[in-house]
């Protein structure tokens, strides 16, 4: 968050988008991104991100998309366990 603060003041847009995905679904295409950013930038960036992936999830603002990735990573650890 602090450095779209701090991006912001020299007017640059930052979209954070983590994915999700092994190795050979990276190599297939079927990546899933979970975008941060205002809507308009994720409209801007949806087109470049779906080339990448086969699902792209809004998130919110800034720094939702780093949020559900630690969430699903929690979770998926957590599936683990058992």
């Amino acid at each position: 968050l602090l450095m779209n603060i701090e991006l912001a003041n020299k007017k640059v847009q930052f979209i954070d988008s983590p994915m999700t995905g092994s190795k050979l679904a990276a190599d297939a295409g079927q990546i899933i991104f979970m975008v941060g950013a205002t809507e308009s930038n994720s409209e801007i960036i949806k087109p470049i991100l779906q080339s990448c992936g086969k699902k792209i999830i809004y998130t919110g603002q800034v720094g939702m998309g780093q949020k559900m990735k630690i969430v699903l990573n929690m979770i998926q650890a957590g599936l683990l366990q058992i």
